[in-house]
């Protein structure tokens, strides 16, 4: 399973990096229209979200429309192998963490899991059952290993269209998306009901 997932994961990370910078920004523009036609976002007021990093489909300008609307926006931060999610305030007072992701201050106060309505969570590969491939740490698993489908926070995947494979392996304790937007289309879990 690991090897099989490693397979993958090299494939999609290789075409991923080859991307010119500026169709990161325009896949990631294309997204967040797409991201406000929802009612499951549009209704929120408590949104994680994460900074991108390595060609990952740019999360910017959608949390520069969740913010012009006026949005509680976390992003997440490593805490003893898990992730707790701190307030965003603007771009100068994060700073690069060990993995060379932006992270918010450690003053930034952190909101409960349980308080997290929708939380945008980067991929590497994902299905249409919205099983998700990440990076391999497990971050996202463990942290929201507490979570039932039908539970918030409703989980989506950010994705590129490319990144869409016929089946993601899965092992028991990786955590389904409730739904992955791409630049083109949201795909819904069918066995994560939106709440």
């Amino acid at each position: 399973m690991n090897e099989k997932k490693g397979i993958l994961r090299e494939q999609i990370l290789r075409e991923r990096n080859a991307l010119p910078p500026y169709q990161c920004i325009e896949a990631g523009e294309a997204a967040a229209k797409l991201a406000l036609t929802h009612s499951v976002v549009t209704h929120a007021k408590h949104l994680g979200i994460y900074m991108p990093i390595h060609r990952e489909i740019s999360s910017v300008p959608l949390i520069n429309h969740l913010a012009h609307a006026h949005k509680h926006l976390y992003l997440p931060c490593m805490k003893e192998g898990l992730l707790e999610f701190r307030l965003f305030k603007n771009t100068p007072s994060l700073h690069p963490n060990g993995f060379g992701i932006l992270e918010p201050d450690l003053e930034a106060p952190v909101c409960p899991l349980v308080k997290l309505e929708v939380v945008i969570v980067p991929l590497v590969a994902f299905d249409i059952r919205c099983n998700r491939l990440g990076l391999g740490k497990g971050f996202y698993d463990k942290t929201f290993a507490f979570k039932n489908p039908a539970q918030k926070p409703f989980l989506i995947g950010l994705a590129y269209e490319f990144q869409k494979v016929d089946a993601v392996p899965v092992e028991g304790w990786d955590i389904p998306l409730n739904a992955v937007l791409t630049e083109k289309r949201y795909y819904f879990n069918s066995l994560c009901p939106i709440n």
